[in-house]
């Protein structure tokens, strides 16, 4: 899978980059999906989302798991990815839950990406 690079975010101006990727997932993200597709480190996505927990912006479920507390704050961060980003990383994200396994969730979850988003024939059969 090739991926837009983390610094593609940093055109979002005053949004942390893992912050804004965050945010273009369902429901619950893994840190592991965040790394996979940011290339950041591990430590420095967990330094990140504890703080925006802290904040309040996040909500930690399990270990890796968190999720937006405010579907506002994360709808702001969505618009501040300019189209083209946002639409690799949609595109980033539906492959990356299909290649965890075709559960009804995974391809519920990469169904909600690839709604957003131009699709090829792939990405059309998922959708059917």
């Amino acid at each position: 899978m090739e991926t837009a690079a983390i610094s593609d975010l940093a055109q979002t101006e005053r949004h942390d980059p893992l912050l804004v990727l965050a945010a273009l997932f369902e429901g619950e993200f893994s840190i592991d999906w965040i790394q996979s597709i940011s290339n950041a480190k591990a430590t420095q996505i967990f330094k990140t989302f504890d703080r925006f927990s802290q904040d309040g912006i996040l909500k930690k479920h399990d270990v890796g798991l968190f999720s937006f507390k405010d579907s506002r704050k994360k709808q702001l961060l969505q618009q501040a990815i300019p189209n083209d980003v946002r639409e690799k990383y949609q595109r980033d994200i539906a492959e990356l839950v299909l290649n965890e396994g075709s559960t009804a969730e995974g391809m519920l979850r990469a169904a909600t990406q690839l709604l957003h988003i131009a699709n090829d024939l792939k990405g059309c059969r998922i959708l059917s």
